[in-house]
C-alpha cells in the first residue's frame, strides 16, 4: 500500500461572489458547495432586512419612522 492512498481526499474551494450591502462581496469555503450558497443566501437575508441602500428594508423604514421609539420584529 502506497502513502498516497493513505492521504485523504483533496477538499475543493468554493466561492460564491456578490453584490451585498452595497459593495462587491464574496465567501471562500473548503469542501460542501452547498455552504457557500447557505452563506450567500444567510448574507442576502441580512442585506434585505437590514441594508440602508434598500429604500424598502426593515432599516429603512425604521430610520423613516418619526416616532421616538418604534416596536420591530426580533
Amino acid at each position: 500500500m502506497s502513502a498516497a492512498l493513505c492521504l485523504p481526499a483533496p477538499r475543493r474551494h468554493v466561492v460564491e461572489s456578490f453584490r451585498c450591502f452595497g459593495a462587491d462581496c464574496a465567501v471562500h469555503v473548503t469542501g460542501d458547495p452547498d455552504a457557500a450558497l447557505a452563506a450567500r443566501s444567510l448574507l442576502h437575508g441580512f442585506h434585505t432586512r437590514f441594508s440602508r441602500f434598500d429604500p424598502g428594508s426593515e432599516l429603512s423604514a425604521l430610520n423613516d419612522d418619526p416616532r421616538h421609539a418604534a416596536r420591530r420584529r426580533p
